[in-house]
């Protein structure tokens, strides 16, 4: 087993809102920026892992969520929604 000293802990402090600030060390480890997406999840021994999304599949994600909201932009029939700055040209 890995004592804590091994693993170069860190401590952070949750806020009266409950929000924790990620420390710098765990920011790198994970290349990990604002905005980014992080997982949290328990593992069998009941330890809480944190890990990074990856942000090619996020992106890649959204893009599909984007379609099955609007359509997709490969598609004649792509729902734009109403264009409010419409202008007649002669």
């Amino acid at each position: 087993m890995i004592s804590y000293k091994e693993r170069n802990p860190v401590t952070a402090k949750i806020t009266s809102k409950n929000q924790v600030t990620i420390p710098k060390s765990i920011r790198t480890a994970l290349d990990i920026k604002s905005h980014d997406h992080i997982i949290f999840y328990t593992n069998e021994q009941g330890d809480v892992v944190i890990k990074s999304v990856d942000k090619k599949k996020a992106f890649w994600e959204d893009v599909e969520e984007q379609q099955a909201t609007y359509g997709s932009i490969d598609d004649k029939e792509m729902t734009w929604g109403e264009d409010l700055e419409a202008e007649d040209f002669d």
